[in-house]
Parts: structure tokens; C-alpha cells; sequence
């Protein structure tokens, strides 16, 4: 089962997909927007037997509840800073170098960001 989280509204006819070969299995809505555990404010979730595309999940502004919550720190040389925290699905949380020297890496805890961005000052 994949859930799927609204963000921006209540789900109802239009504000999820719902094709023939992949349709909602089960669609609830809280009674009003609840914070859910540590990834987000929602208005509901649907649940579907096979995920979503990425097309899909963002055509209709929702949210993989399979994503954990990171946050993203950049750094160049001995200056960083948490730019965002973001929610990725761990596969996409991946370190990573931009040609102009830029590092992002994700972290799941502030605690570990802080650190790591305490050690990029050191040099």
C-alpha cells in the first residue's frame, strides 16, 4: 500500500489522480490540517496498491509518506549553511558536488548538520 499525503487542500474529486489502472484505494481527510509525525502539515491522505510518478505527486501537490524528513546544508570551502529542510525518500538524500564547487549533503538531524557544518569552519 502507498500513502500519499494532501498538502494544500482537502482530497476530493480532482485533487488526486485516480486512473483505471491504478486507482484510490482508500481517500480519508482529517478534520482539519494535522501536523503528520515530522514531514508535514495535511489536509488527508489516499492510498493507492502501486506508487505514484514523481509527474503525479507533484502535478497534485502531494507527498510520499515513505520521505523522511533531512536537512540540506551547502557548503564551499570553510563556509556552510542549512539551506532548507526538505522531505526526500532516502534514495534521493544523496551527497553530491556541483561543477562550481558547491557540496550538498543532507543530514537527518539538526544536531548532525550543525556539526558537520562546525567542521567545514574548522577547515
Amino acid at each position: 500500500m502507498y500513502r500519499y499525503y494532501g498538502l494544500n487542500r482537502p482530497l476530493t474529486i480532482g485533487t488526486h489522480p485516480d486512473s483505471k489502472e491504478n486507482p484510490a484505494i482508500k481517500i480519508h481527510n482529517y478534520d482539519n490540517k494535522i501536523r503528520v509525525g515530522n514531514l508535514c502539515e495535511a489536509w488527508g491522505y489516499v492510498e493507492y496498491k502501486k506508487p505514484l510518478t514523481k509527474r503525479e505527486i507533484s502535478d497534485y501537490e502531494l507527498l510520499d509518506s515513505r520521505c523522511k524528513r533531512y536537512y540540506k546544508v551547502m557548503s564551499r570551502g570553510n563556509i556552510a549553511v542549512i539551506v532548507r529542510t526538505c522531505c526526500l525518500l532516502p534514495e534521493q538524500a544523496q551527497d553530491f558536488m556541483h561543477e562550481d564547487g558547491i557540496k550538498t549533503s543532507y543530514f537527518e538531524s539538526e544536531e548532525e548538520a550543525n556539526d558537520f557544518i562546525k567542521h567545514v569552519a574548522r577547515g
